[in-house]
């Protein structure tokens, strides 16, 4: 068997066994006795696309940052990821509800399976442009679609479907030859930044490449985006204070305990030490954010490292952690932001080191199995997946973490070669 043939076999294997998962799940929905795999999904279904909804009652007067359903912290975000969301609210007449309850009528219902439709459209298309840069069979998209954590999130409704495509866009044009894809590949940039911040820290690529133009072209269009859309707001501008102030309400709810939750060493250290071993409550939040801080230290310092480095897998790697452990409330959605990572790793894959590609397949696997495991075990009475989830994403980390200090010191001793040439790097 050639290197091409067993690379061939050991992706389909993976491809089979994700499907194999998924048809599990399926069967236990359909025939288990107990509603347990419905813990995939937020509250067993009950407070479906409550996201999308949520949001449609915000803008709905377009004034958000004075809406007091669900409490000022929710409204933490730019203005432009309510405002995408306003025609649909006028649709259905949202300004007229107050309660989750209210907004599943049949105009709210063929709204929200509009706003899917295209999510999904628009996460397929990109993906497969993706896939089509880095020459990967477009086969190894079916893991992700069918995984538990894109069915989690579709449940939610929520924005980071486009958020993601708008990444993975910017990924496939930012440096194109053709000058009008990259300007696309800018706004991209500044569209994903500006529905959830974070994904900025992608823009260091055009540093890295020394693409200053194209970086200078992504923060103008992400001012824009991030300030003309409070002149469509009631109040204007007055609007920014509030922002401000919301945000600030936000970090605190969030940085309580009983908040703890998602893609977090919070959530995991709070599930550990708080819903297992009951230690003092004070004494677990203040771990959780030490924790925290040390985590988003730690991803920063190998973000740093690895720009200043050629791996192409440990800059995308380190851009994903980078991504996730800066937020103080990332949600268990927010692990789509690794499917560049993801999509990589097929691209990376050779003969020279099957064996840590198959460990990384099965961290894919581990992550995107939708079967919900070991409910009602353990004594706080939740599914170990999200746990697992953060935990497992936490060793990857500080495997690359252990990999890139390993591979700068070695370009130290050996001396600056092709290792820090930027212009031998391209993804």
């Amino acid at each position: 068997m050639n290197n091409n043939d067993k690379k061939h076999k050991i992706i389909n294997i993976f491809i089979l066994l994700s499907i194999f998962l998924f048809l599990i799940y399926v069967f236990l929905v359909i025939f288990s006795k107990t509603d347990n795999q419905l813990n995939l999904f937020y509250d067993k279904f009950n407070d479906l696309l409550a996201d999308f909804f949520n949001v449609l009652m915000y803008i709905s007067e377009r004034n958000p940052y004075n809406n007091t359903i669900n409490g000022l912290a929710e409204k933490a975000y730019l203005p432009i990821s309510y405002l995408i969301l306003y025609p649909f609210s006028k649709v259905g007449k949202y300004y007229n509800f107050s309660s989750l309850s209210q907004c599943y009528t049949n105009i709210g219902i063929f709204l929200s399976f509009i706003f899917t439709l295209v999510s999904i459209a628009l996460l397929l298309f990109s993906c497969k442009k993706l896939c089509e840069k880095w020459n990967i069979n477009k086969k190894v998209l079916i893991p992700i679609f069918i995984s538990g954590i894109f069915m989690h999130t579709i449940e939610r409704g929520n924005l980071i479907i486009i958020s993601v495509s708008s990444l993975i866009l910017f990924l496939t044009y930012y440096n194109s030859d053709n000058k009008y894809k990259r300007y696309f590949a800018s706004f991209c940039l500044a569209f994903t930044t500006c529905l959830k911040f974070y994904p900025v820290v992608f823009g260091l690529l055009y540093l890295k490449e020394k693409r200053y133009k194209d970086a200078i072209l992504a923060a103008a269009f992400a001012l824009i985006l991030a300030f003309v859309p409070f002149l469509l707001f009631k109040g204007g501008f007055d609007n920014i204070g509030l922002l401000f102030r919301n945000m600030s309400l936000n970090s605190k709810a969030y940085n309580s305990i009983n908040m703890f939750s998602g893609l977090s060493i919070r959530n995991l250290i709070n599930y550990i030490f708080y819903g297992n071993l009951r230690l003092n409550k004070q004494f677990v939040i203040n771990l959780g954010n030490i924790s925290f801080y040390i985590l988003a230290g730690l991803s920063i310092v190998t973000l740093i490292l690895s720009l200043l480095m050629n791996n192409k897998f440990n800059i995308i790697s380190s851009l994903f952690f980078t991504t996730i452990f800066l937020q103080s409330n990332s949600r268990f959605y927010c692990i789509l932001y690794i499917i560049p990572v993801y999509l990589l790793m097929f691209k990376e894959l050779n003969n020279k080191n099957y064996k840590k590609w198959i460990y990384l397949m099965l961290y894919f696997i581990i992550l995107f199995m939708p079967i919900r495991i070991l409910y009602n075990v353990l004594p706080v009475g939740a599914p170990i997946n999200e746990y697992l989830s953060v935990l497992l994403t936490i060793i990857f980390f500080l495997i690359t973490f252990i990999r890139v200090i390993k591979d700068f010191i070695k370009a130290q001793i050996g001396g600056k070669n092709e290792q820090y040439n930027s212009s031998t790097f391209s993804l």
